[in-house]
């Protein structure tokens, strides 16, 4: 299973460098073909096992809850509201990709993944297909190979001399990136001999990336989520670790980052300050709050649309010229409080998990949740000044396999204090039982 749920993710980052069509017939593709095949194993394994333990109902229950919510709004909009413009199939088709795919790659990869050691060979097997896409990024940007489509910015003001890389914009790019960056440091403080090295140049090239995307949204996620995640694990950060580690990082990272980042640095320092000194509310976010009052401003004039929202994949009908690039106001406006409520939950579960594990996780597994903490609070960020598509397709996997991590170190826990129960329990028992025969003896 492990092998299949690696495979997955490499077919995925393929795909999307080579800018593969990967449709094997119509409504049939690779990526489809490869859920079906891994979701037959997870079936024959509960048969065989005969025994299946649900573990994350609420987060169960949430992907149930908006997936049958989105479908139901999307019949209400097509034969009871009747939008303008609004597409039946298309509205489908992106239920399918955007709640129904995801979700099934969550569950997927959190049940797949039977210990925190899959969940850490997946995990670095997702980093390492990143650090690839990521140096392809950087050779085709320096003409140096031609695989895939490199896609650059336009000459606005905003695109202009920025790398979108192969994850969607560059703002999906950046945000993908940044999550992923705590677990780049994860593996490193795991690595050993020429390992670490090479988990800190594998780390490097996806900064170079990042540098190139330009993306403020992505960096903001960074600078705010990482704070917000030391806080929250302040007792699993002591500053000998942070000060032996920074060292190696900095030695061999820094000269990769200028080195491969010059051409773009320039340009992003550039973006970040020139924007970041505007006066103007409206360009220091690059026209988002305008997206948003506008989005709110619709939603005002149907009140009851703030509880129920317009209903699935109606945004793109009404009109807008641009998406919110806010994935909460997204949320909030098409599906209302119930999708957006669904989301909070499945976030904070995972969160709740996470945090729960630290004391019961073992040296090697720490890390990687600790790492898992730092991804969700950028995401959490990073989204509030984004709008995700294709980064959710690695994003919801590499959650699934944390939350994996996490549930499997609570439970080898409890196993463990278990035998330690029992173990005291034994001589006690029969110590019990000596002085029990005994009592009787001296009865008689």
């Amino acid at each position: 299973m492990r092998i299949l749920l690696i495979a997955l993710l490499w077919v995925l980052t393929a795909s999307d460098v080579m800018s593969l069509d990967l449709s094997l017939a119509p409504g049939l593709s690779v990526k489809n073909a490869m859920l079906n095949l891994i979701a037959a194993f997870l079936v024959v394994r509960i048969v065989v096992q005969g025994k299946f333990k649900l573990e994350i109902p609420v987060i169960v229950m949430s992907l149930a809850v908006t997936f049958l919510y989105a479908l139901g709004s999307i019949f209400i909009a097509s034969f009871v509201v009747d939008y303008p413009h609004y597409s039946l199939r298309d509205s489908i088709v992106a239920l399918k990709y955007d709640i129904v795919d995801p979700a099934l790659l969550l569950l997927m990869y959190f049940y797949g993944a039977r210990t925190a050691a899959d969940s850490i060979a997946i995990t670095k097997a997702l980093l390492v297909a990143m650090a690839v896409a990521s140096l392809i990024t950087i050779t085709n940007v320096y003409g140096l190979t031609d695989i895939g489509a490199t896609v650059f910015g336009g000459n606005d003001n905003y695109e202009a001399n920025r790398v979108f890389g192969f994850f969607g914009h560059a703002n999906e790019t950046g945000t993908l990136i940044v999550v992923l960056l705590p677990a780049y440091l994860a593996m490193y403080s795991g690595a050993r001999d020429f390992w670490r090295p090479l988990s800190i140049a594998a780390m490097m090239v996806t900064v170079v990336v990042l540098i190139m995307t330009g993306s403020r949204g992505a960096l903001a996620g960074l600078a705010i989520g990482g704070a917000w995640a030391a806080f929250l694990c302040r007792r699993q950060l002591s500053l000998t670790t942070i000060t032996r580690n920074a060292g190696p990082v900095a030695l061999v990272g820094l000269p990769i980052v200028l080195i491969l980042g010059a051409k773009y640095g320039q340009e992003f320092f550039q973006r970040i300050l020139s924007q970041g000194s505007s006066v103007d509310v409206g360009e220091l976010s690059s026209g988002r709050t305008e997206l948003w009052a506008k989005a709110i401003g619709r939603m005002m004039e149907a009140p009851l649309s703030t509880i129920t929202g317009f209903g699935w994949n109606v945004y793109d009908s009404m009109g807008f010229p641009l998406i919110p690039h806010n994935h909460y106001i997204a949320t909030w406006f098409e599906l209302g409080l119930v999708g957006l409520l669904c989301f909070v939950f499945i976030i904070r579960q995972i969160m709740v998990r996470l945090l729960r594990a630290f004391g019961s996780a073992d040296q090697q597994t720490r890390p990687y949740l600790v790492a898992a903490v730092f991804g969700v609070t950028i995401l959490l960020v990073a989204i509030f000044f984004e709008q995700l598509f294709k980064p959710w397709l690695y994003i919801w996997p590499y959650l699934g396999v944390s939350l994996r991590a996490a549930v499997d170190s609570r439970s080898a826990q409890t196993v463990r204090r278990r035998k330690e129960a029992l173990a005291v329990a034994g001589p006690l028992q029969v110590e019990r039982a000596q002085l029990l025969g005994k009592g009787m003896s001296e009865k008689l």
